[in-house]
């Protein structure tokens, strides 16, 4: 077809619809193209990316030969022959690249390299080797873009930013279109980021996860010892017990992967060593390979306490709602009693009503229920103990009677350092 351009000047273009781009993984293939067929450029790009429009409006049609040998253009048979004799002739052949190269290309290559005992390698393996190479070794879990558009409801980018690196992939695929099983588009989905950075891909996350690079849980166990250590020069940390959480059964409105926790036995204590820690701990705080998130100041009722040499242990929380018109005095009576009576059956676990103050996220609760054992275990008995002897007793109808809700339950295991 032939068009008029801006300066009335005729120009020969053709319009190719439904190309591919080929530059990301999204392999968008809704593209419009205007070529100009005089000068053998793209010149428009409908619907593509920056990085789709970067890379179509950067190629030029090439009048190149088909075939060259030494630089020489050569009958395509001639040629043909004489990459096979290579080939053959090699003593380890490798085919690399591929990359921007047809399937149909890519399924003739293959037997080709059997046949003269050659390896095949991709430009992935320079950005993807370890990947690949997981693959190699314990397979991979994989699903097509229309299944993830169509069925995915929750949605986690680990280490990825396809708000820069693949803009068309929230659109398209996975965050804002209606699919068959997500006819409501976002609202159907969780959208989860985990990353060692802040990208422009959090912004769109439902849940943000930033995390140091190159640490984990052991990691964080072992600046924890070496806090103990430090502490344990300061007598006024002798009565201090820290605590650190691993999130095992959570809900999705729990944002990190590790909970620090410190006790002190009163406020008093608590706000000297933190006067302390504050002029004296931060270079010790710089070392921690974690990235705060919250920090929050609660006061807490004890309950009950397990008896046995602290483990690996497991707690569980839960937010609850007193029924209108208790006090709290009344609600940890009623607790000190059932916690007493469970006691009795060979209930081994701690109890605590907790309270936040300063760094709280605000909902529609009066306190925090604590319920801690000394392993994992033992958590697990308590549960089946409750339900063969405690359910439906005096003290269980009462306690039920104050107690209007509890809701966000979620289950930590538990690694006390001192």
């Amino acid at each position: 077809m032939s068009a008029v351009s801006k300066d009335n000047k005729i120009v020969n273009e053709k319009i190719v619809e439904n190309a591919t781009c080929t530059f990301c993984g999204c392999c968008c293939d809704d593209i419009t193209l205007t070529v100009d067929m005089d000068k053998k450029v793209i010149t428009k790009a409908k619907d593509a990316c920056i990085l789709g429009k970067a890379w179509f409006l950067n190629h030029v049609i090439e009048d190149k030969p088909i075939a060259r040998i030494d630089g020489k253009e050569v009958p395509l048979d001639d040629a043909i022959d004489e990459a096979a004799k290579v080939l053959m002739d090699a003593k380890f052949p490798i085919l690399y690249g591929m990359s921007d190269t047809i399937c149909e290309a890519q399924r003739q290559c293959a037997p080709i390299m059997d046949d003269c005992g050659g390896t095949i390698d991709t430009t992935t393996s320079v950005c993807h080797g370890p990947s690949g190479m997981a693959f190699q070794g314990v397979g991979e879990p994989s699903m097509t873009l229309g299944e993830v558009k169509n069925r995915a409801d929750f949605v986690m980018y680990w280490g990825g930013n396809p708000a820069e690196a693949h803009p068309r992939h929230f659109a398209r695929y996975a965050v804002t279109p209606k699919g068959m099983f997500t006819p409501n588009g976002k609202d159907d989905r969780t959208v989860v980021i985990v990353d060692i950075r802040h990208t422009k891909t959090a912004g769109v996350a439902d849940i943000a996860l930033q995390v140091k690079p190159g640490k984990d849980f052991e990691d964080l166990l072992k600046w924890g010892e070496q806090l103990v250590k430090w502490t344990s020069d300061h007598s006024i940390y002798d009565n201090w017990q820290p605590v650190i959480f691993m999130p095992y059964f959570n809900s999705n409105s729990q944002s990190h992967d590790s909970v620090f926790l410190g006790i002190w036995p009163n406020a008093s204590e608590q706000y000297i060593g933190l006067d302390y820690w504050v002029k004296n701990g931060t270079a010790l705080l710089a070392k921690a390979p974690t990235i705060p998130v919250r920090a929050i100041d609660t006061w807490q009722w004890p309950i009950s306490s397990p008896e046995g040499e602290p483990n690996v242990g497991a707690v569980r929380f839960a937010d609850c709602k007193m029924k209108e018109g208790t006090t709290a005095r009344q609600l940890f009576d009623a607790y000190k009693d059932f916690a007493i009576a469970a006691r009795s059956t060979g209930d081994n676990l701690g109890r605590k009503m907790i309270f936040p103050a300063s760094g709280a996220v605000e909902g529609d609760y009066d306190y925090v229920y604590s319920l801690y054992a000394q392993n994992v275990a033992a958590l697990g008995a308590a549960s089946d103990n409750y339900w063969a002897n405690i359910n439906g007793s005096e003290e269980d109808k009462a306690l039920g009677a104050l107690i209007d809700s509890c809701s966000n339950n979620r289950t930590y295991i538990t690694h006390q350092l001192k």
